[in-house]
């Protein structure tokens, strides 16, 4: 049987595999020249792992109650993947955000610092994925959409958009930000062989994966006035799966929207409070009038915002004590 910790690494792993850039932005080598795999049967062996993970956490015997809060915050993780796996928003996740798969390429991979030859030679890799990422992508948002998991049209159109600027500019290509390792003498060929790779290999593999989704996803998008996930097959019971990832609670959606509202109504006696003592006034247009218009409330210069800014930090670290257990070792 494994320990927490083997599988706590597993896990750790497995997130890392289902976000490799993330991995390497971070420094955590062994993942450099891979790209998420978004097929369907890759999936399946994740999600595989998880509940076989899952499984195993459930017979371990913790000795003490700390350990047994350190199995069921790794469990609460487990299972908030497979919640999210089971949610395939990759099948509509047509968007010029970054969190679709043209945009997560074209922000994230840039920021890529390449230290060593090895590094190197591992973004060189991850752009020869680049062609199995975007297709495996555009088979599940075509399979999404012959499900009734449409993509929202003007997200759509707009990734085309993001595409077609992409390819209409080469010289200005982000994935060639990247550098190459300072003072190494395989630069040039790095920087031949990557310029090759762009034209002959990522660049048609965007254009594929752009006209995959103008043809099977674009025709039977979802108009602007139906956006959310509720118009989807089974979206109310995704967006609640969700909502229980992101916010490790079991309220409803409901509850967290009414807590917002609840929030609203109270500031709005503060807004009062503050504008009578402040302005004179407790009607909240006029307080908010007086926030964007009066110009003694505004900063004059750079030295009063940096002056304001590190003043609230300072605060911030005198009170992180009272709050934290484990305090950052350099002072921000």
């Amino acid at each position: 049987m494994r320990t927490i910790a083997e599988l706590s690494d597993d896990l750790l792993h497995l997130f890392l595999l289902e976000s490799p850039v993330d991995a390497s932005l971070l420094g955590v080598p062994g993942y450099d020249a891979l790209l998420p795999d978004l097929s369907a049967a890759g999936q399946q062996v994740v999600r595989r792992r998880l509940t076989d993970l899952v499984t195993e956490l459930d017979a371990l015997q913790p000795s003490d109650a700390a350990a047994q809060l350190e199995v069921d915050i790794v469990r609460d993780f487990a299972l908030g993947a497979l919640a999210r796996l089971d949610a395939d928003l990759v099948e509509v996740a047509v968007t010029d955000y970054f969190t679709a798969p043209v945009g997560g390429l074209l922000s994230f991979v840039p920021q890529i610092v390449l230290s060593e030859p090895e590094q190197a030679a591992a973004y060189l890799d991850r752009l020869r994925a680049v062609p199995a990422h975007l297709s495996a992508a555009a088979d599940r948002v075509v399979a999404g959409t012959a499900a009734g998991r449409t993509a929202v049209a003007h997200l759509v159109q707009r990734t085309v958009e993001q595409v077609e600027r992409y390819l209409g500019d080469p010289a200005a290509d982000p994935l060639a930000r990247p550098a190459a390792p300072a003072g190494w003498e395989g630069a040039a060929a790095f920087e031949a062989e990557r310029s090759r790779l762009l034209a002959e290999v990522v660049r048609p593999a965007m254009a594929a994966y752009r006209d995959a989704i103008v043809r099977d996803v674009l025709p039977q998008a979802r108009p602007t006035d139906k956006p959310g996930l509720v118009w989807l097959p089974d979206g109310e019971a995704t967006y609640a799966a969700l909502v229980a990832y992101h916010t490790t609670t079991t309220r409803t959606p409901g509850e967290i929207h009414q807590l917002g509202l609840d929030a609203i109504a109270r500031l709005a006696l503060e807004y009062a409070e503050i504008g009578e003592r402040v302005f004179g006034t407790r009607e909240p247009r006029e307080v908010f009038r007086f926030l964007r218009e009066d110009l003694t409330l505004r900063y004059t210069d750079e030295a009063q915002i940096l002056t304001s800014a590190e003043a609230a930090i300072r605060r911030a670290e005198d009170a992180a004590p009272q709050w934290f257990g484990v305090l950052p070792v350099q002072r921000c």
